[in-house]
């Protein structure tokens, strides 16, 4: 079964595996499925990242509250959310949490991982949304070395200094 990390990071330095949580589509699936049904009327297909442009290009626009720009910009792979921010991204996955009643059927990590944030010590925090995919916190596999290079720290980026977050209030 996949499962969703939620990776202790020391942006520029390190990342460290914290919380494992089993079978991923408990995580990322929930926000992009009641997005994309939300606001392009369709449950994305996971197929190619082109066939989500619609879903991944939300937080550019003006219509969407930043606490549902902040709850997909945290799924994306090269996100990570710094200390400071831990009681807002809390708040506005709490308040996504509110607006989309998430099925009693379904899988939902969103509470456990608001409850993590609030009470994280990590400098930052980012996801490793599912195993079933390439985790960017640890780098590229060096075949000499046996071991995982450092990964490069210029491709990733705090959610809430993300320029959608900045220029747009709620």
């Amino acid at each position: 079964m996949s499962y969703t990390t939620i990776m202790g990071v020391n942006p520029g330095v390190n990342a460290e595996y914290s919380l494992e949580l089993k079978n991923s589509w408990g995580s990322g699936p929930i926000i992009w499925d009641t997005l994309g049904k939300f606001y392009s009327g369709k449950r994305p297909s996971y197929t190619t990242y082109e066939e989500q442009t619609d879903l991944w290009e939300l937080h550019l626009r003006d219509d969407v509250p930043n606490h549902h720009k902040a709850v997909l910009l945290m799924t994306y792979d090269h996100a990570y959310i710094l200390q400071k921010d831990y009681e807002q991204a809390a708040s506005d996955i709490e308040q996504f949490l509110l607006d989309f009643q998430v099925g009693e059927n379904r899988v939902n990590h969103w509470p456990e991982i608001a409850t993590f944030i609030r009470n994280s010590n990590y400098p930052a925090i980012g996801f490793y949304m599912t195993s079933c995919g390439d985790n960017l916190f640890e780098g590229e596999w060096n075949d000499e070395k046996e071991d995982y290079d450092n990964p490069d720290w210029g491709i990733f980026w705090s959610v809430y200094d993300h320029d959608a977050l900045k220029e747009h209030t709620s």
